[in-house]
């Protein structure tokens, strides 16, 4: 179960990347009219010009907010919780454990 939600959050992550920082983008999320995401720090310094297609567009001064990789950011930090509280109910777990075999 764990292996399969680390692996789910790293494909989220992935999708979620950031093409001139490469950092997993947090809301705001920018989007070209492509749909290429760019983070919300990066956005400013790129003006009209996707970093992804190099498409030039108004639009993306506008900063359009790309509401589905906004979506997606919450169900990644989702996800996180989610592994971080299997995974601290495992470690209690096993140090119950030991302690009863002491």
């Amino acid at each position: 179960m764990i292996e399969f939600l680390e692996n789910y959050i790293s494909s989220k992550e992935s999708s979620l990347e950031c093409p001139v920082c490469f950092t997993v983008s947090s809301p705001p999320i920018y989007k070209c009219p492509r749909e290429h995401i760019i983070c919300s720090s990066c956005q400013p310094r790129l003006g009209n010009k996707c970093p992804t297609c190099r498409t030039r567009s108004g639009r993306f001064i506008g900063k359009q907010v790309y509401r589905q990789a906004e979506e997606s950011w919450k169900e990644l930090e989702l996800f996180r919780s989610k592994i971080s509280s299997i995974k601290t109910q495992n470690t209690i777990g096993l140090m119950i454990r030991v302690n009863r075999t002491e």
